[in-house]
């Protein structure tokens, strides 16, 4: 009698999403990404936050030297020339080895959260001037003084998949790739080169 010959297991090769480590300033970044972690917005990557600015996004650089992909957003909050601040972002963000590393929102972060829902690009000064706004798009009062982990969890849960895409082009649509211009951002590349990570 002829032995069967086994049949062959077939072999699933599983992709393994490299890792995006994102450093922003503060606890609404660390929010939002953990909002695009739960949508899976990103399906091709990890994101991992961790708390980072423009002062210490070169010591993280040295942190992960086996990860490229290490990104910052900054709050520029329109500082002046000639401030230690803005001398610092000037200079990381005309470095050409760190074209694909720096993003920008200025005056601050609200200025994406807010494309989220319109086309926002007014001009910004004080902080507090983005109060009206958060409330008409994200019904949070007096966002300004009243920043808590709640608040924080009420806007990023009104933020969908779609949002993100209208976000990437009304920043798009800005057109405004100078840090240093008021109001400006480049967010919209921040959305394309993750979605272009493979390894």
């Amino acid at each position: 009698m002829t032995k069967r010959k086994p049949i062959p297991k077939t072999r699933y090769h599983r992709y393994a999403r490299p890792t995006v480590i994102v450093l922003g300033d503060g606890p609404t970044e660390q929010a939002y990404i953990d909002r695009l972690k739960e949508l899976d917005y990103f399906s091709n990557v990890h994101l991992k936050f961790e708390t980072g600015n423009e002062e210490n996004f070169e010591t993280k650089l040295k942190e992960h030297t086996n990860n490229p992909h290490v990104l910052v957003i900054i709050d520029v909050d329109n500082v002046q020339s000639g401030n230690k601040r803005f001398e610092e972002i000037k200079r990381l963000s005309s470095t050409k080895a760190y074209i694909k590393n720096i993003y920008f929102n200025n005056y601050s972060f609200e200025t994406w959260l807010l494309n989220h829902k319109m086309y926002y690009a007014r001009p910004i000064t004080n902080p507090i001037h983005y109060n009206s706004d958060m409330f008409t798009c994200f019904n949070v009062e007096s966002w300004y003084t009243n920043k808590s982990i709640q608040n924080r969890q009420k806007i990023v849960a009104l933020i969908s998949m779609s949002e993100i895409n209208l976000a990437t082009q009304n920043i798009k649509s800005m057109n405004q790739k100078s840090p240093f211009n008021n109001p400006s951002s480049n967010m919209d590349k921040w959305v394309e080169h993750i979605k272009t990570i493979r390894k």
